[in-house]
């Protein structure tokens, strides 16, 4: 049996841009993004539906 979570986590995608644009990370929703290879700065959250459409863009700041 599919757990709601697992269901979710297969219905989404998260791509990771830095400040110019650039795709950085393009990875299956989870719970949480290993961002220890990236350096500080500020990036973009997009998460994606399985069809594609962007549901929300977030703004977030890695100060090491």
């Amino acid at each position: 049996m599919l757990k709601d979570e697992d269901r979710i986590k297969s219905q989404y995608h998260i791509r990771v841009f830095n400040i110019t644009g650039q795709l950085v990370k393009d990875v299956p929703f989870n719970t949480s993004i290993d961002v220890s290879n990236l350096q500080s700065g500020i990036y973009f959250l997009q998460l994606l539906s399985e069809n594609g459409s962007t549901e929300s863009v977030q703004k977030f700041i890695i100060n090491r």
